[in-house]
Order: C-alpha cells, then structure tokens, then sequence
C-alpha cells in the first residue's frame, strides 16, 4: 500500500515576491509504521578480553584461572559478564584455563609454554 502526501508552501520575501511550492512525496506503509518484531537483547552476553600478558602479570605457576579468580585479581568487572582470552602478548608461566572462551591462537600460546585448559 501506498500512501501519498501533498503539501503546498506560501511564503513570502517581501511583499511583491510570493515564492509557491508544491511537492508530493509517496512513502511506503512499510517505512511509516513501527516495525516490532524479536530482539536478542535479553539473551545478549557481554565478554570481557583478557589478554595472556595481564595473565602473565597477575598470576603464578600452577594456579587456576577462571572466571571467579579473574574478578578476585580484578582482570575482569561486572555481576553477569563472561570472559574470553585472546592472545595479545605473551605467556610465560605455566597456568590452567577452566571454563573459559579461549581463542585458537591463544590455545597454541598456552600449550606451547606448558599450560593445560580444562
């Protein structure tokens, strides 16, 4: 459907210059009504990036990082947030991953410095 809108404009500059315009605009039903429909809003979930440096900085050898010891050493903020490791710089202790989203390079990084992801 199709809706057609007409307007007409009077004005004048001065008093013997009257400038008239006319224009039509034809406008679509679909771009005039709100569209409503699903939104992923609800079920979004924010990751923060936790670099293998800040890893290397934070953490000995032998402990665990997850996601409760990266809030405890404050790599990572916030209540319903999760946390993928990238691997921007390097690791240099020997640490295990649990339950963490890990990038592909980041997994070689880990293994090649001996460190396990569970």
């Amino acid at each position: 459907m199709i809706v057609l809108y007409s307007a007409s404009l009077y004005f004048s500059i001065n008093q013997n210059i009257i400038i008239y315009l006319n224009f039509d605009i034809t406008i679509s039903l679909f771009i005039l009504i709100a569209r409503r429909g699903f939104s992923n809003y609800p079920f979004k979930q924010d990751f923060e990036v936790v670099s293998l440096d800040a890893v290397s900085e934070k953490y000995e050898d032998g402990e665990v990082v997850s996601l409760d010891s990266l809030k405890d050493k404050g790599l990572v903020k916030g209540y319903d947030i999760q946390a993928k490791v990238l691997a921007n710089g390097e690791l240099t202790k020997k640490v295990v991953f649990e339950g963490l989203k890990i990038s592909a390079t980041a997994i070689e990084k880990i293994k090649a410095a001996g460190g396990e992801i569970r």
